[in-house]
């Protein structure tokens, strides 16, 4: 079903919102991973590789910080479409 309203598929956008949340949660435990072997790693890893090496992976951790952060504006951004379109298509049914 096409929304008139907003020219998007309610479906297809259903199908994308759930695959960007799984994709989040995937990137998210692995991240997490990454983050508790970066924790084992520089409690013991001393020497001048370390410090060209630490802001790097900071910079990383940024990075990741802000685009964990715009995928959950576009979730949001999506599940107000989708709420939109029921609403739409509920009056439209009326």
């Amino acid at each position: 079903m096409t929304n008139g309203i907003s020219g998007i598929s309610f479906e297809d956008t259903q199908n994308l919102l759930q695959q960007l949340q799984r994709f989040q949660e995937t990137i998210g435990g692995d991240w997490k991973t990454v983050l508790n072997q970066w924790q084992n790693l520089r409690s013991c890893w001393q020497d001048r590789q370390y410090d060209r090496f630490e802001p790097f992976f900071e910079a990383l951790c940024r990075t990741y910080s802000e685009c964990e952060s715009q995928c959950q504006d576009y979730n949001q951004f999506l599940e107000e479409r989708i709420r939109a379109s029921e609403t739409a298509a509920q009056t439209v049914n009326m």
